[in-house]
């Protein structure tokens, strides 16, 4: 079992790797985010 510090970290690197694409090519797009958080 992982723990809660290491898959927060997981979410981080994902998210800015996400942020350092959208930069780099210059074609943004909105992340696709589960229904439960689009409020």
């Amino acid at each position: 079992m992982e723990s809660i510090s290491k898959i927060i970290s997981d979410i981080i690197k994902s998210i800015a790797e996400m942020g350092a694409g959208c930069a780099s090519s210059g074609l943004c797009y909105e992340p696709k985010m589960p229904e439960s958080l689009k409020k």
